[in-house]
């Protein structure tokens, strides 16, 4: 079964296996015309209501966040999909050394300022410690290990997720009961999928 955005105006979006989901979604022009517990609230089309709108298509059906911002692709072209755009660590190994080099050179420089009293210059010597703590925080995962940059997979969670919760956030401050029936049955990650009660 494919994915269904069914953007032209038609009958309620739903997946062809099993009985329609407990929300209905229509396509209604430039906006959405969303049913649930004989509630009705249009909301204006956005890239997050036709991803809402892919989810409530499949009930019960995981779908590759990748696949809700490309589409689905064909087996073949599916197996590049996946790679890492790039797999260079945001610090290299070398910058990660220079970067513990100067923590301990600060340190000393610290220590030294403040058994002089020279509590600016130990000051300004923690502030250059601190930022430099956060940058290898930064560039750091667990256990210290190198985090590299987000590869196609991770920047499509990422925008599937922030898209789908501003049109969450919409359609709960258009009718409260609806909003709150997706926020609770709709899931984003790498696979997003609705899973109505």
């Amino acid at each position: 079964m494919s994915i269904a955005y069914l953007l032209e105006e038609g009958p309620g979006v739903h997946g062809d296996a099993g009985p329609p989901p407990a929300v209905l979604c229509r396509r209604r022009g430039h906006a959405w015309r969303l049913e649930w517990g004989g509630g009705t609230v249009l909301v204006g089309d956005s890239v997050g209501m036709r991803h809402l709108a892919a989810l409530i298509a499949n009930p019960g059906r995981e779908i590759p966040a990748i696949d809700l911002v490309t589409g689905p692709v064909p087996p073949a072209e599916g197996a590049l999909r996946g790679r890492t755009a790039s797999d260079q660590p945001v610090l290299d190994e070398q910058a990660r050394q220079a970067y513990r080099r100067r923590l301990s050179e600060i340190q000393a420089e610290v220590d030294e300022y403040e058994s002089l009293n020279d509590l600016a210059r130990a000051a300004a010597a923690r502030a250059e410690r601190d930022w430099l703590l956060t940058e290898l925080t930064a560039a750091t995962g667990l256990r210290g290990r190198a985090r590299t940059f987000a590869d196609d997979q991770e920047r499509a969670r990422i925008a599937v997720g922030k898209a789908i919760r501003r049109a969450l956030t919409r359609i709960a401050r258009a009718d409260p009961g609806i909003g709150e029936e997706l926020q609770t049955t709709v899931r984003t990650g790498l696979r997003c999928s609705y899973h109505p009660r």
